[in-house]
């Protein structure tokens, strides 16, 4: 009888910006199309790939500064616009998606006003 010992795949924890832009994202789910977070480049920083409800992709990075664009997809005048404030910091995914997408603003007002109403 031979017997064979698995070796123990051993990954890293997901760091705390990792489950924190994780959660921010599941949480604005209403008001984009879809997102998958992507390469670590350190313990201090998460990135993800946004799809935006107007079909552009727009690459977000927490880090301890805030959330920030740090690309768009050309498919779009709204990535010119966004693409120009690459520099912009904002304090909550909440506020960069409103302000990188008229069509997240306007989803969340209508999402705001459904659970007012019931």
């Amino acid at each position: 009888m031979t017997s064979k010992s698995a070796s123990p795949t051993i990954q890293s924890p997901p760091s705390f910006f990792q489950e924190e832009l994780k959660r921010a994202l599941d949480e604005q789910s209403f008001g984009i199309v879809e997102y998958s977070l992507f390469g670590q480049t350190s313990a201090y920083e998460a990135n993800a790939s946004v799809e935006l409800l107007e079909r552009v992709r727009v690459y977000v990075t927490l880090s301890i500064r805030g959330f920030q664009v740090t690309g768009t997809s050309a498919r779009s005048h709204c990535a010119a616009s966004t693409a120009a404030d690459e520099n912009a910091m904002f304090e909550t995914v909440d506020a960069l998606l409103q302000h990188c997408s008229p069509l997240y603003s306007a989803r969340r007002t209508e999402e705001l006003f459904a659970k007012l109403m019931f």
